[in-house]
């Protein structure tokens, strides 16, 4: 059976949504949205635009978004172009906007406000717009888009973060943010810029930052700024999910500042990132410690939910459950895993170990091919039983 994308994806999603009782069918037809037609490419071939989104390129990340014992189903997404190029994604995206604003009558006008400054023009970069979905019972999904702050090389992101929160009204967060960067006295790095296409009150705009080698003490003070923090959190946090406070080496945590209120310099949220695959030996491991931390009820929710879209072992290797985050709110907490759908991963290697030691932005990454385009990347070396490496570019995360 020749499987392509399209049917791999739209049946790992529906069998997510079979485990947290989410209609199968409006899940797979929102997906579908984002996938016709590129997607009824045969998985046999390797995808023609090598996409950050996961590990082995796959352009479709799954994710489940946890709060109490509420499960609900998500999706990361980056439209793929007619030639392969960065260049054709970015107008295919651009197009599934306005395919957006057509059916779901998605506001445009923001991201209309700071789109050019995004756009990729003959540079190298990991992406240029992401499409995140979230699936929600009884209503319809909400649309939000990622863009890359380091389009035009990552000395550049700083202004262009700041030229773009400028234009939205949002100058006093960038204040802060500002402030914020420098305090580690390293250098961390703005990776992703995120805005819900919403036109309300509430609506987000989103500002993701690496932590390379950060402890959990230096993290805490970031999430302090958030009105809903409990001291302690990421400590607890990071324990439960790595055994340990960091140093972490093989891939930095992240933290997103969401703000809602141009007013306002402090954000309205703040996520801790987790990328729980490089900091345990197996998807086992990490199924163990979230259902841990989420307690014997909602915990075994969640084991049913990732058993039901393993296609493999899951004491085989990392690679399922990438990242998890926490997000304190309303006294309460969202637990959110983001799942890799391993659409081109090889079937058989078991891991022995890893170890990555160049942060990005630390050190001279290595090069490889991709496209026809060299990209800079950290090579991870995850030695398989058949003694080889496999490279990995160092960040996949999706958001909250």
């Amino acid at each position: 059976m020749n499987t392509t994308l399209r049917s791999f994806a739209q049946a790992r999603l529906e069998a997510l949504c079979h485990t947290v009782d989410f209609e199968p069918a409006i899940a797979a037809e929102t997906l579908d949205m984002f996938l016709a037609p590129w997607g009824d490419c045969s998985l046999r071939a390797r995808p023609p635009w090598p996409s950050d989104i996961t590990d082995d390129h796959t352009p479709v990340e799954l994710s489940l978004s946890i709060e109490g014992n509420r499960l609900e189903p998500r999706f990361l997404v980056e439209v793929q172009g007619r030639d392969g190029s960065l260049a054709s994604a970015w107008s295919a995206a651009r197009e599934t906007n306005e395919r957006l604003h057509r059916r779901y009558g998605v506001s445009l006008a923001r991201l209309a406000e700071i789109e050019a400054l995004f756009e990729p023009r003959g540079v190298d970069a990991r992406f240029g717009m992401w499409h995140a979905v979230w699936l929600r019972p009884a209503q319809a999904p909400l649309f939000k888009i990622y863009l890359n702050p380091q389009v035009q090389g990552r000395g550049e992101a700083p202004a262009l973060v700041e030229e773009a929160l400028r234009r939205l009204g949002f100058s006093r967060a960038w204040s802060f943010l500002a402030a914020q960067l420098g305090r580690r006295g390293v250098s961390d790095d703005l990776i992703y810029f995120s805005l819900d296409l919403d036109g309300g009150a509430h609506a987000r705009v989103k500002v993701y930052v690496a932590h390379p080698r950060a402890r959990v003490e230096e993290i805490d003070p970031l999430l302090a700024s958030g009105p809903d923090h409990v001291h302690g959190d990421a400590e607890r946090f990071c324990r439960a999910m790595t055994g340990g406070t960091g140093p972490f080496h093989a891939r930095p945590l992240l933290t997103c500042f969401a703000f809602t209120d141009p007013a306002e310099a402090r954000p309205q949220s703040v996520t801790l990132h987790l990328p729980i695959r490089c900091y345990v030996d197996s998807d086992q491991v990490a199924l163990h410690r979230i259902s841990s931390y989420l307690g014997e009820g909602t915990g075994s929710m969640y084991r049913r939910a990732i058993t039901a879209i393993a296609g493999r072992p899951l004491d085989a290797r990392t690679g399922i459950q990438t990242y998890v985050s926490l997000q304190r709110r309303r006294g309460g907490s969202r637990v959110t895993v983001y799942l890799g759908l391993e659409a081109y991963t090889p079937s058989a290697p078991r891991r022995q170990h890893h170890e990555i030691r160049t942060p990005v932005g630390h050190g001279a990454p290595d090069q490889i091919m991709a496209s026809g385009r060299v990209r800079p990347v950290v090579v991870s070396a995850l030695r398989y039983a058949s003694g080889s490496n496999f490279e990995k570019k160092w960040d996949s995360t999706s958001g909250e």
